[in-house]
């Protein structure tokens, strides 16, 4: 089973260190965030969203999609 740590998931360093510094440490946890949320968190624009997003439906093989595919107008 693949670990959902924040750290060990292919994301960039800095969306990493934005997110453990928000007290965020799991994928499971990231998942479960509306973009609303991921987005007011210090140092995470549109496109680190975007790149969390990937990260997130490849880790849960593509379970999010659905939830991506509804936020995506938030992004327009």
């Amino acid at each position: 089973m693949a670990s959902d740590l924040v750290i060990r998931s292919g994301l960039p360093g800095w969306i990493i260190q934005a997110l453990r510094s928000s007290g965020l440490r799991r994928l499971g946890t990231v998942a479960r965030l509306s973009d609303q949320e991921i987005l007011s968190i210090p140092g995470i624009g549109r496109r680190a969203l975007e790149i969390i997003r990937v990260e997130l439906q490849g880790w849960t093989g593509g379970a999010t999609a659905g939830h991506y595919a509804v936020d995506e107008q938030i992004m327009e």
